[in-house]
């Protein structure tokens, strides 16, 4: 009918304006602009945060600071975890983490790419260091008796990488994981128990009461543009 068809052309003009917006926009806030439009079509109420919120906050810089100081056994906490599901004939999900692993990633002053850094020492100093794209080598000190990460941290361009969750164990009383997610969960847990002697928090994984078979195409964004009434 034309009603439903005005309905559509409407949602789909809300969702163009998303895109055609002309100010300056990370991945990050794109993804969160089209989660809040999906939420509202879904009625759902939940707040959104962002990664960089936390770091503004220093609200990590206690947790990886004390991943820093016990790096190896959380190296090693993480790596025996792996090895214990493989013999179960699990997949991890996770790969195993090479000795001059850091759980910290740079954003290059020059293009924005997102460099990895890895573990260096050189006497009694030790270092974060990456390179970009183009090959241009950053060095950030750590510190020479107690790790700490003030001098990345004052910089505003760091990150951590995908053992996020680790650090933000602390400030969560628990979380709702997917499959995936709780396997991986299993790996971070190993390294909060025995490499940092932290408690986990509960996971909760939803329970699926029967396997549905869903078309390929079906997503909450095909919904949201399809869907006749609201």
């Amino acid at each position: 009918t034309v009603e439903n068809f005005q309905a559509v052309a409407s949602r789909f003009e809300r969702l163009k304006q998303i895109f055609l917006d002309e100010t300056e926009m990370t991945l990050a806030t794109l993804n969160a602009k089209i989660t809040r439009l999906l939420m509202d079509h879904l009625r759902l109420r939940l707040p959104l945060f962002f990664l960089s919120s936390f770091l503004e906050d220093g609200c990590l810089t206690a947790s990886l600071n004390q991943w820093l100081r016990h790096r190896d056994a959380c190296i090693a906490a993480l790596n025996e975890a792996i090895d214990e599901l493989r013999r179960y004939d699990i997949n991890p999900v996770v790969k195993p983490l090479p000795e001059d692993y850091l759980p910290l990633n740079y954003s290059c002053p020059e293009d924005n790419s997102r460099c990895r850094l890895s573990y260096e020492r050189q006497g009694n100093e030790h270092f974060a260091v990456g390179k970009n794209r183009a090959g241009k080598v950053y060095r950030f000190s750590l510190g020479q008796g107690e790790l700490s990460l003030d001098e990345l941290d004052q910089t505003g361009r760091w990150s951590p990488d995908v053992c996020f969750p680790v650090f933000l164990n602390r400030h969560v009383s628990g979380c709702v994981v997917g499959k995936s997610s709780a396997l991986y969960g299993l790996v971070m847990n190993r390294v909060l128990e025995r490499g940092l002697g932290e408690r986990p928090v509960p996971m909760i994984i939803p329970d699926l009461v029967e396997e549905i078979e869903i078309p390929s195409h079906e997503s909450v964004l095909f919904d949201y543009l399809t869907q006749t009434t609201h």
